[in-house]
């Protein structure tokens, strides 16, 4: 099968899969997700490699170093768990429970005093920034 098939069916695979979970039980879903990321870490080693070589390059450390290899792991899990977010943000904003999805608390006053024109709030892209923007 040719590279760009077999990244299409991937993608639509992916995609599916992430459909389904986005209907099923929060904790079972997320459990998936997090199932599904060490998976892919397991199955894909060009990109465990290159994810290991870039953070080693951020913290100044050799991309073998046990932190380093843990921290790969574990993001692969977290990818997963932000894509499902995102198959689930349509319901969450559809039922109106969006915001309790995302953490205000610090910015509370902030966008209070925002007023009818809005704001536009840089961060980290740190966590879900996704369901951040639309909430």
């Amino acid at each position: 099968m040719r590279r760009g098939r077999l990244a299409w069916l991937s993608a639509q695979s992916l995609g599916l899969l992430l459909g389904l979970l986005a209907r099923v039980p929060e904790g079972l879903a997320y459990r998936a997700a997090g199932a599904l990321g060490l998976l892919f870490w397991a199955l894909v080693p060009g990109r465990r490699r290159l994810a290991a070589e870039h953070l080693g390059l951020a913290l100044g450390l050799d991309p073998a170093h046990p932190r380093v290899r843990s921290l790969v792991r574990r993001s692969a899990g977290a990818l997963f768990r932000v894509a499902l977010d995102f198959a689930r943000l349509p319901r969450w904003i559809r039922s109106g429970r969006l915001l309790e999805r995302v953490e205000t608390g610090a910015f509370q006053r902030t966008f209070e005093q925002a007023g009818p024109g809005g704001l536009i709030v840089v961060t980290g892209h740190l966590g879900s920034w996704e369901v951040a923007g639309a909430a």
